[in-house]
This record gives C-alpha cells, sequence and structure tokens, in this order.
C-alpha cells in the first residue's frame, strides 16, 4: 500500500482517488484473469481508465459497445485512446445487454464501469452482480461515491485527455439523436456548470451506457 501511495501522490491519497484505487485493486485480485473495463470515452469513463492505468494490471481487456448513434468526436476519442493502449480490447455490437452476453461468454466475469450514484440506475455499492435478466458478471463501480466536480477536478488537474464535445457545453453524452448542449452553459466547458444537478440536462433519452 506504501507504493500505491507513492503512485497516488500526496495531493491525491488523501482524497476519493485513494479509494477508488482500492476497488479497482480489490477487483483485480479477485478476478485476476477475467477483469475487463467498459470504455465509452465518456468523462466518468475516463477517469475510470486514466485510475486503472495508474494500477497497470497485467491482465486486463477493454470493451466497446458499438453504437450507431454516438458522435463521431466520441468514437474517435475512443478509439486513439483503444489503439494506444497496451491491453487487448473487443468491439462490441449494441444493444449492450447483447454485448454483455458475448463478452460473458468469451470469459469476462467482472467489468469496471463508470457509473456514479447520481445517475439514473443509482448504484448503492462498490461491487454489484448484474440485474435479473442479465448475463451474469459483476458490476464493479469504482468511482460511485465521485461527484460531478470531483470528475472534472480530476481530469483537469491530471491533464488527463478528455473528448472535445465537453468544450462545447455538452456535460452528459448519450446518443447523438438524444442529446443537446446543456442550455445552463451556452457553449462553455463542461466543468463551468455550477448546478451539479442540472448534469444530465440537454438529454432525452434512458440510455444508461454512456456519460
Amino acid at each position: 500500500m506504501d507504493q500505491l501511495r507513492q503512485q497516488v501522490g500526496e495531493n491525491f491519497y488523501d482524497s476519493h482517488v485513494y479509494p477508488s484505487l482500492l476497488i479497482i485493486l480489490q477487483a483485480i485480485q479477485q478476478y485476476p484473469n477475467s477483469l475487463a473495463l467498459s470504455y465509452n470515452g465518456g468523462k466518468d469513463s475516463t477517469v475510470v481508465f486514466e485510475l486503472v492505468k495508474i494500477l497497470n494490471p497485467e491482465n486486463l481487456s477493454l470493451i466497446y459497445f458499438e453504437d450507431n448513434d454516438t458522435w463521431d468526436e466520441l468514437r474517435d476519442f475512443t478509439m486513439q485512446n483503444l489503439q494506444a493502449t497496451r491491453w487487448p480490447y473487443r468491439i462490441l455490437p449494441q444493444p449492450y445487454k447483447a454485448g454483455m452476453q458475448i463478452a460473458v461468454n468469451e470469459g469476462v466475469q467482472a467489468v469496471l464501469m463508470g457509473t456514479r450514484s447520481s445517475d439514473p440506475s443509482k448504484p448503492s455499492q462498490h461491487f454489484e452482480p448484474s440485474s435479473q435478466g442479465w448475463p451474469e458478471f459483476m458490476r464493479v463501480y469504482p468511482i460511485m461515491s465521485w461527484s460531478y466536480s470531483d470528475i472534472w477536478y480530476f481530469i483537469k488537474s491530471t491533464s488527463s485527455n478528455y473528448c472535445q464535445l465537453y468544450n462545447l457545453g455538452y456535460t452528459s453524452l448519450g446518443p447523438k439523436s438524444k442529446t443537446l448542449p446543456n442550455p445552463e452553459l451556452i457553449n462553455r466547458p463542461a466543468w463551468e456548470l455550477i448546478d451539479f444537478e442540472s448534469e444530465r440536462y440537454g438529454r432525452n433519452d434512458v440510455n444508461l451506457t454512456q456519460n
């Protein structure tokens, strides 16, 4: 743990970052050869991706769920990161449930996700089994307790890359046909949002796989 503390640095050790890394580390240890990261390029997914890079596990796979109704900018950003990573990745078709069945059939037992407690699905614990009627796997939510401001503080303070749509007033990226810039920003960047309760303003969908 002392080595992990050195990796994180004192600025983040006393924050929510260190507990999130411990959750990821626990998942790595519990599922050493069957852990995947669901990565779609959204801000929350990007944070989990960056946290995983700190730990740099040997055995990890990345999953990207292809969607015809996604943004070109978001797809390009996601593919650029996938192609640059050292870990193998798999592009799986939508719908999400069908894609997860493929992943589970191929040996995935647990999936790191960027879902937070403020999202519509409202996870209540860091490790949650998949819902009834879904393929059986463990959902792992390392940043479940993070706030909107926590997300952007981490991204900006670590100079992490992010999808440029967030510079144009988008605060939550869902399907392209059902997502508009947040009306509270008007072309200002996402991290300038003051009312965090309005994070999902501009979205008119029930798709929970993007963030």
